[in-house]
Order: structure tokens, then C-alpha cells, then sequence
């Protein structure tokens, strides 16, 4: 059989992320493994099973304890750190002694305190059979692993859309309508900007030319009404001569004509949004793990490529 491709195939089976933590006389040890599953109710048992050139084995022997900690979809690299063989997987890792002194991990979706009933082998691993003596659960959303890769167990509860007898529902604009999905994350998305362009005394107009220039200065207002044509902005020479008595830009002559860079007032407002966009992306990003958010940027990257009506490349600040 090829290991390779078994290892390939069992990955198609999603599994909850563990981390398992016991101790004895030799110290605390512990490790992330996703053989871990449901035995019985009545009474209650779990198992799980490790490695026999495992490090840890010994440990688990003599304690006769372990501790079995679900990672919630923060803990991505908590799970990688326990991966790995290192006897250092608890430094600066604050820990409460459970039952048999097993270290228990705080911020989880659940942990099972148990007692070793039973172990016995199953081929290259040893197969512990636990008694659950305590537990406690959460609402975190689970870390999940598939094929290789983390992903947030986090299920978004939408409610329900009210039942409405018309035409748009009939031709199949409901709420998960492609167009209508992306169209509102990107007002959602943009909405804490706004408050940002308001409070910096700017218009629309304003930001989208402040935006452009943040990308590549020195451009001409025909890059620059190019560049902004798909947002149905149009700058003006009176609004170029505006922004320029505002203090918002600086005008140079240079090849082609007249050049246009930001001021320092405009490099000023720059790093307001940014600051405020990077904060919109944080909090997004605390949904998701960052296989999710590669993927989602993936999505994005195709639906531009496959819908690209021939929009200027942004960065292309020549004419």
C-alpha cells in the first residue's frame, strides 16, 4: 500500500483539532492530534490514539491522566506549536492543573479531563481509552482540519429572508444572489471608512483621487480620470485646482504636462484610512483562519480576472 496516497485519502475525512496534555514525575507533556473521538455516553469515554516513538507516551503511561483540549478557530497556532517535537511547548503558556495534573489550556471550545481505562496497540500506535471525570464546553467556534488544512469551524446564523411574492424572487434574485452578496460586502466593508472621509473634511471625489495617488503619485489628471472611470468619478480640472488650494495636493510640471502628488496634508488623511481599513481587515480576520483568507482572496482575484471589463491597472502611473 502507498503510504502517501493512504495519508491523502484518510485527509478527505474533516476532524476537529485536539491538543492532549498530561504529567508525571517527568514533567508536563503535550501534543496536537486529531485522532480523537466519542466512545460511549453511559459511561462517559473518549480515545485517541498516539504514536509508539512518541515522546510523550511514557509520560501519559505513568500518569494515568490526560487532558483533551478541542482548539477553538483562534488557536491555529497553538495547534502548530504543539505539532511540533520541542520540550519547550509550554513556555510562557499559562496553565491551571486538572485532574491528575494534566495541564489545561485556557480559551478553548471544550476540554475532557480523563483517566486512562484502558490502552492497548493498534498497529504502529498505542489506542487510549479515557474515562471522562470532568468537562466544560464553550461557545467558540471549533479549528477544523481537511486535506492539510486549518478552517474555522464558525457557522454564521442568517436568519431567515421573509417569504415576498415578487418578481425578483420568482427570476432568482434572493439573498444568495453572487452579484448581491459581493455588492454588499463591499458597502459593509467600506462603511467604517466613510465615517473617516467625513470626519477629514473630504468628499468622495476627494477620497477616490487621495486613494489613487496613496497607490502611485505623480500622475496626470488623464491617468488619474482613466484610473477612476469604473467608480463613475470624474475628476475635473476645477477639482484638481480645488484640491490644490486646499492644500490636498501639490501640482509639478514634469513629462507630459502637469504632475500631481499628494501634500503632506493629503499624506496625512492617507494614513487615516489606511489605519482604518487595516482595522476593518483585523476584525474580519478574527473570523476566519488564514487558509480562509488566502482562499477568499483567491475568489476575488478570479472573479476580477474572469469579469474584467478592461479596468487600468492602478499601479500604472504612466500615460
Amino acid at each position: 500500500m502507498n503510504d502517501t496516497a493512504f495519508r491523502d485519502a484518510l485527509g478527505h475525512f474533516a476532524t476537529g483539532v485536539t491538543i492532549v496534555t498530561s504529567s508525571s514525575k517527568g514533567g508536563r507533556v503535550g501534543l496536537t492530534a486529531n485522532s480523537f473521538n466519542s466512545v460511549s455516553l453511559d459511561p462517559p469515554l473518549v480515545l485517541w490514539s498516539l504514536s509508539k516513538t512518541s515522546n510523550c507516551l511514557a509520560t501519559i503511561s505513568a500518569s494515568g491522566y490526560f487532558a483533551v483540549h478541542i482548539l477553538a478557530y483562534d488557536q491555529i497556532e497553538l495547534s502548530k506549536s504543539f505539532a511540533k517535537k520541542s520540550t519547550q511547548k509550554f513556555d510562557g503558556l499559562a496553565c491551571e492543573e486538572g485532574v491528575g495534573g494534566s495541564p489545561l489550556i485556557s480559551g478553548c471550545s471544550a476540554v475532557f479531563q480523563c483517566k486512562v481505562l484502558t490502552q492497548y496497540e493498534g498497529g504502529d500506535h498505542i489506542i487510549f481509552v479515557g474515562e471522562v471525570l470532568e468537562y466544560e464546553g464553550s461557545d467558540k467556534a471549533p479549528l477544523l482540519f481537511h486535506k492539510g488544512k486549518f478552517h474555522s469551524g464558525e457557522v454564521l446564523q442568517i436568519p431567515d429572508s421573509p417569504k415576498v411574492d415578487s418578481i425578483a424572487n420568482q427570476v432568482g434574485f434572493t439573498e444568495d444572489f453572487f452579484p448581491y452578496l459581493m455588492a454588499r460586502a463591499h458597502f459593509q466593508l467600506n462603511e467604517p471608512i466613510k465615517d473617516v472621509v467625513k470626519s477629514s473634511g473630504i468628499d468622495e471625489d476627494d477620497y477616490f483621487i487621495i486613494l489613487l495617488l496613496s497607490i502611485g503619485e505623480g500622475r496626470t489628471i488623464q491617468n488619474i480620470s482613466r484610473c477612476l472611470e469604473h467608480t463613475n468619478h470624474h475628476p475635473t480640472n476645477e477639482k484638481i485646482a480645488e484640491m490644490h488650494e486646499r492644500g490636498l495636493i501639490t501640482i509639478k510640471n514634469g513629462k507630459g504636462g502637469d504632475r500631481i502628488y499628494l501634500s503632506r496634508d493629503g499624506a496625512q488623511i492617507t494614513e487615516k484610512l489606511l489605519a482604518a481599513s487595516k482595522e476593518v481587515e483585523q476584525k474580519l480576520r478574527s473570523h476566519f483562519v488564514s487558509n480562509e483568507v488566502d482562499s477568499l482572496k483567491s475568489i476575488l482575484k478570479k472573479v476580477i480576472l474572469r469579469t474584467d471589463p478592461g479596468i487600468p491597472n492602478l499601479w500604472d502611473v504612466e500615460d
